[in-house]
């Protein structure tokens, strides 16, 4: 009998177990707690745990997060030399706040997001980059399914996509 009790609680407990990388991180985590520049690899994973995988580059590395689903969430980058945080991907589901294009841009108070011109996904004809080239901010949003698909903010010297000027107000 205590064997069977022994069986079933280990059963649960291995169901109950969270693989490697696989975290119930939420966008606050990222946006408010960690800071591009600032934030180091060791700040990284005190507050989000080890990630799935570690992807070497030539200047950085990547750190990629996947949620309870198996399916990925987040990715950050990292400064070799420096191991500071230089920016992140975060893939909403349909169920995060900041699947909601107004609740993704208030996360970000000043900015100024312009629609890029330099995105044709042919794809997702729907699908919109909305860029602020000052604060290093991207938003993918799919206009027909009205979901913010993902949210990237990386330190302006490394990534800043090419925009129009078609400019699109805060407040959407």
């Amino acid at each position: 009998m205590k064997l069977i009790y022994f069986l079933t609680f280990f059963f649960l407990l291995s169901c109950a177990s969270t693989p490697k990388g696989s975290t119930k991180i939420v966008y606050s985590d990222i946006v408010e707690f960690l800071k591009i520049g600032i934030s180091t690899e060791s700040d990284v994973s005190g507050k989000l745990g080890v990630p799935f995988s570690r992807i070497e580059k030539n200047d950085y590395y990547t750190y990629n997060y996947n949620g309870p689903s198996g399916f990925q969430r987040a990715s950050l980058n990292f400064d070799k030399k420096t191991q500071k945080l230089t920016g992140y991907l975060w893939i909403p589901t349909e169920s995060d706040k900041e699947a909601s294009l107004a609740q993704a841009k208030s996360y970000f108070q000043g900015a100024q997001f312009i629609e890029s011109a330099d995105h044709k996904d042919i794809h997702a004809k729907s699908v919109v980059l909305l860029v602020d080239k000052n604060q290093g901010i991207t938003i993918r949003f799919d206009q027909n399914r009205n979901i913010v698909e993902a949210i990237a903010e990386y330190n302006g010297l490394s990534r800043s996509p090419a925009t129009s000027n078609k400019k699109i107000s805060n407040n959407e």
